[in-house]
């Protein structure tokens, strides 16, 4: 079996391009003028070129003269490509214009060339995700979004024309400078396989010749077994991995990687970074399920999947509010995929109410208070209406994430507790150097450690403790997607002064603004540490809009984490649960 990954050659703003190719600026070619190399690779070059008889810029593919002459198989694949493309008809997928054979321009026939194949498709004035991760590592929650959400509207029109990919990776999604996102280079696209067809290709020796790029591609794939759209679901999958983590799903040279498809246990995002969002995490580890069926059956199950996680709804919470109950049996058993979408809408309008029935009891509630004092009232999992974009009138202004009053923090900073003593005192020793860095992967790790070497500590506690990285990383996770997704406006304090800001992306060290009425959104900075952000208030926002599970232990964590002045009022309402007491050990309190 052998691997080959074709040449997936298209414009890229980010991606190094040489500086000459085979056709000079001027040159005409089967009428359209040559203007500048925007890529290069395997199978041939790509250049911004005018069609002149339409003056419009396009993207002229030219085949690389050598491989028409070395074997025809290459200009049959090329022409393939271009009629597959040409069949599609969608606003996520590339467009091909034209494709066709010319006689040679002057400085090829010179050289021997008698024709080149070539095919003009759109040109998209962007960058590729291959190019953008190179830059940012990972990708921002907001491009997540819009790349999935482009790219299951791409994939659902390629099943309906029964096309299956087989080469789904972050350098062959095209970002548009307005927003666009679009899916190119379909050399490998092909018609999808029955039960009893064989789809790989073979070597003149009879060997499976396995075509794909092997960190992205499908166990089935990588197998040279029948592909149907759900292979093009892992792709999708292991291109969400590196999005979210900056690097493939596997490691290693092209025969390891598929052979850890087929073999090796299914990565977890969260493993390899920790502010990966529950909702893109779930989402990812069912799209890179190792068999086709236990992933999606259709393209609008993996929609509704993908509008849920964009969101911050996860798959568990999508998948329990459509269990049948009596209000939902009117749409039937075809209607699944209309449930779906109607329940996405609903649950990230609602926070999930309408899973209501179906989730499990509540605890029985505390015996209530005297009629003279009513007990404050406990919070409940219900979605506020996210606040408006624009500034709120001075009037209700503080309704929106209000700032923190002096008197407030200072009656909510942690008291002044007495230092932990014995083994609780060496864990928060370790664990304090985590907590500046806010390195919450590491903490599991210096947790089980410290358990090693401290066998007297409390039991339950201490196993508690190691779930303590793990909660803050979903908070953090959760206030990065929150401000992702809505860029909310708050007030902060950067130096004591009070600033009303709209917040835009959030990182481990800085946070980037904008004035609240700036449409063009120009992005300023400041130290995270320094920035004054009301994180309490903040964060319960988030907890709430991204339906995080374990909610209160989760504050807890990650205000204790962020050593935040309400850390202390979030720990009392966990007090008597194993985390609550473990944070109060490493407080030293009792």
């Amino acid at each position: 079996m052998s691997a080959t990954t074709p040449g997936a050659d298209k414009p890229s703003r980010g991606q190094r391009v040489p500086a000459k190719g085979l056709l000079a600026a001027g040159t005409v070619v089967a009428g359209y003028q040559i203007e500048a190399l925007v890529g290069k690779g395997g199978m041939g070059e790509v250049y911004r070129a005018r069609q002149v008889s339409m003056d419009r810029v396009v993207a002229l593919k030219v085949l690389a003269p050598h491989l028409a002459k070395k074997d025809p198989v290459f200009a049959k694949r090329f022409v393939d490509e271009a009629r597959a493309a040409g069949r599609f008809n969608n606003p996520n997928i590339v467009h091909v214009h034209d494709v066709g054979q010319t006689a040679a321009p002057p400085e090829l026939a010179a050289q021997g060339v008698a024709e080149v194949n070539y095919f003009s498709m759109e040109y998209v004035d962007g960058e590729t995700v291959q190019d953008l991760l190179k830059r940012e590592t990972v990708c921002p929650p907001e491009v997540v979004a819009r790349v999935m959400q482009g790219m299951a509207r791409a994939l659902a029109y390629a099943q309906e024309v029964g096309i299956v990919h087989r080469d789904i990776k972050p350098d062959n999604i095209m970002l548009g400078r307005g927003g666009a996102v679009k899916l190119a280079d379909l050399g490998l696209a092909l018609e999808a396989a029955g039960e009893e067809t064989d789809s790989a290709e073979r070597d003149a020796q009879g060997r499976i010749k396995v075509m794909g790029t092997p960190l992205y591609m499908s166990p089935q794939q990588a197998r040279g077994l029948p592909l149907d759209h759900r292979s093009d679901q892992y792709s999708l999958g292991a291109t969400l991995y590196h999005m979210l983590t900056g690097r493939a799903p596997y490691q290693g040279d092209g025969r390891a990687v598929m052979q850890a498809h087929v073999r090796e246990p299914i990565p977890d995002p969260a493993e390899a970074r920790a502010d990966v969002p529950e909702a893109w995490r779930q989402l990812c580890l069912r799209l890179m399920e190792k068999e086709p069926g236990a992933r999606f059956a259709d393209s609008a199950q993996l929609a509704a999947a993908v509008d849920a996680a964009a969101h911050g709804i996860t798959l568990a919470r999508l998948e329990q509010a459509a269990q049948p109950t009596p209000w939902r049996l009117w749409l039937g058993v075809g209607g699944g995929a209309v449930a779906l979408l109607v329940l996405v809408v609903a649950l990230s309008r609602c926070g999930g109410q309408a899973a209501a029935p179906t989730d499990p009891a509540p605890a029985p509630a505390p015996a209530p208070a005297p009629a003279t004092t009513p007990a404050p009232a406990k919070p409940v999992a219900v979605k506020p209406t996210p606040a408006p974009l624009q500034p709120a009138p001075a009037a209700t202004k503080a309704a929106a994430l209000p700032p923190k009053p002096a008197a407030t923090a200072a009656a909510t900073r942690p008291p002044a507790a007495r230092p932990p003593s014995g083994p609780w005192n060496a864990l928060r020793a370790q664990l304090e150097p985590l907590r500046t860095s806010l390195d919450y992967l590491k903490v599991r790790a210096a947790v089980e450690a410290w358990r090693r070497d401290a066998p007297a500590a409390d039991t339950e506690a201490a196993q508690a403790a190691l779930e303590l990285g793990a909660l803050a990383s979903q908070g953090e996770g959760a206030v990065r997607a929150c401000v992702g997704q809505e860029s909310p406006v708050i007030e902060i304090r950067p130096n004591g002064v009070a600033r009303e800001v709209r917040l835009l992306k959030l990182r481990l060290t800085e946070v980037w603004w904008c004035e609240p009425l700036d449409q063009t959104r120009r992005e300023q900075m400041l130290p995270r540490a320094s920035a004054g952000i009301p994180w309490s208030l903040l964060l319960q926002r988030a907890l709430v809009e991204q339906d995080v599970p374990r909610r209160e232990e989760v504050a807890a964590a990650t205000l204790w984490m962020w050593r935040d002045n309400e850390a202390a009022a979030a720990m009392r309402v966990i007090s008597d649960l194993p985390l609550g007491v473990a944070l109060s050990r490493l407080e030293g309190g009792k």
